[in-house]
């Protein structure tokens, strides 16, 4: 950059980036870029060869790197090298952090680009070229003061939301299942959803847990929150919430909080969540199987619901499959056939990663050698300058600038070649890990002794899809179906009392016999 006074310099064809920037598209930086501009001309830069750079972004919630404007700024200096100035109007429209305000004047220094401030009158270079010591402390001080502002904003912002809410008014986003609005924006109760929530809760401290309370208001057609259906989760939400004490009433909400710790009180051991939940579909009626006992059954095959006669869009409650089986056998074969599917599932993506590994592997040499003509030919340019410079052909000045720009494209070249060699360490590293990984998974899934039950419930629900059940001529058929794939496993068990077996297998003549395939049938340990 040069460091002579260039104002009023008429043969000057340097270039300069006017750089603006407001937080909210409500606000316009048109006034910061003339005021800029005007500056910029009286220092002697012609109005063509002035860039303007404005954007409408947030300065506070977003680091260096996702700034839109800063990353044109330093783009636009990459590219041209005749751009030798920034201007900007205050210096928190560079950003209102410290750290970002930091880096790029940093960044500037580094790039001998001079930073010129009108608000207050700041220039980062003296006229001789020389760092300015006083720029450099107002910067700092400017720089705090900017990130003081908007940490005092936000609190007061955050301050006035949380008062608004305590006051009952509303503060933007969704307003919670059970409350609307009124004509003055405050948030009242619903009074059409009380009856609901207050159902909920009379429920949950009669002792129906949250997954039997989640299926009757799903079975008596309730509509939860934007149409979707109630889960255990849900409920469990509902029955936690401070804000449904005002509907329900303080003694019936502490009624419940009082079941709800009870229920909760740990008795040292995992909570045994049934593997077949929500996967188990009957035949007739399409609801999920429930664990009642030793048993799977259908849901809607209650006495209750055939006592009450209800129906839903013509659909009765009752389903008359009574068809039931045994949950040690059902969680046994599902344990089996997903131990197959995960261990088939690690072998092959390793697989496809261990070919991935090697070809990236191949690549890097060609990457490496690539760059290491490039730095050939930069060392070749860089002697050319130092001739020409001796020689006459241009000055000090030049020289520098042109050193600086191969310099800055030799680090770049060295910084992508390290990139690569710590790449080709990691990949090495990789590969070699891939089949001691295999062989422990491999491991883990023929034996499911060291794994917690809701280790295994994970699995399972993530690769399950549904559990299909059939009845046919006294025995019972269910086919295990993998999520996303036309894998399938088939079971029956057939007989009656002590000598009832289980088969693999779609044929009752031809199934193989897997009555003694270990069970699931044990207490975990938290």
């Amino acid at each position: 950059m040069s460091t002579k006074n260039i104002k009023n310099s008429s043969e000057n064809n340097s270039k300069a980036i006017i750089f603006a920037r407001v937080s909210t598209e409500s606000q316009d930086y048109t006034e910061q870029v003339r005021r800029m501009t005007a500056v910029a001309i009286a220092d002697g830069y012609k109005k063509e060869n002035l860039i303007e750079i404005s954007n409408k972004e947030s300065a506070i919630k977003r680091n260096e790197k996702e700034r839109e404007g800063l990353n044109q700024l330093k783009e636009a200096i990459a590219a041209d090298p005749t751009i030798n100035a920034v201007y900007v109007f205050e210096i928190s429209r560079l950003g209102r952090r410290m750290d970002v305000i930091s880096s790029v004047v940093q960044w500037l220094t580094e790039q001998k680009i001079q930073l010129v401030c009108d608000t207050p009158n700041i220039r980062l270079f003296e006229r001789d070229g020389s760092l300015s010591m006083a720029a450099q402390l107002l910067i700092y001080i400017m720089g705090v003061m900017a990130q003081q502002e908007m940490i005092i904003k936000k609190e007061r912002f955050a301050n006035g939301k949380r008062r608004a809410k305590q006051e009952g008014r509303f503060t933007g986003g969704s307003v919670k299942y059970g409350y609307t609005l009124n004509d003055k924006k405050e948030i009242i109760v619903d009074e059409a959803k009380t009856n609901i929530i207050n159902t909920i809760f009379d429920k949950y401290i009669e002792g129906q847990g949250n997954e039997a309370i989640a299926n009757y208001m799903n079975e008596m057609g309730i509509a939860c929150r934007k149409s979707k259906t109630y889960t255990r989760s849900r409920v469990s939400k509902f029955i936690e919430d401070e804000q449904y004490r005002k509907i329900v009433g303080d003694e019936k909400f502490e009624q419940a909080q009082a079941v709800r710790k009870a229920n909760t009180k740990s008795s040292g051991k995992e909570r045994k969540m049934s593997l077949g939940e929500r996967l188990i579909k009957c035949p007739d009626c399409g609801r999920n199987y429930r664990l009642v006992g030793r048993n799977y059954v259908c849901s809607g095959h209650k006495a209750e619901y055939l006592q009450s006669g209800i129906s839903i869009d013509g659909k009765a409650l009752y389903c008359d499959n009574a068809a039931h089986i045994n949950a040690r056998w059902m969680d046994a074969t599902l344990v089996q056939t997903v131990s197959v599917w995960y261990a088939k599932d690690v072998v092959e993506d390793d697989s496809a990663r261990r070919d991935k590994i090697e070809k990236e592997l191949k690549e890097i040499p060609f990457k490496i050698m690539a760059i290491e003509k490039q730095l050939e030919k930069i060392s070749g340019k860089v002697d050319r300058i130092l001739e020409n410079y001796e020689e006459g052909e241009f000055d000090r000045q030049t020289r520098d600038k042109k050193m600086s720009a191969a310099k800055a494209d030799e680090k770049e070249l060295l910084d992508k070649k390290e990139a690569l060699e710590t790449r080709r360490r990691e990949l090495e590293s990789s590969r070699e890990k891939i089949g001691v990984k295999q062989l422990d998974y491999l491991n883990t899934m023929v034996s499911v002794k060291d794994m917690t039950h809701s280790e295994i419930y994970e699995i399972v629900h993530a690769l399950v899809e549904r559990v299909d059940v059939e009845v046919k001529d006294g025995v019972k058929y269910w086919t295990i179906r993998k999520k996303n794939s036309e894998l399938s496993e088939t079971f029956f068990s057939f007989g009656h009392g002590c000598g009832t077996k289980l088969y693999m297998g779609t044929n009752i003549e031809y199934g193989i016999d897997v009555t003694n395939v270990e069970g699931y049938n044990r207490e975990f340990k938290a």
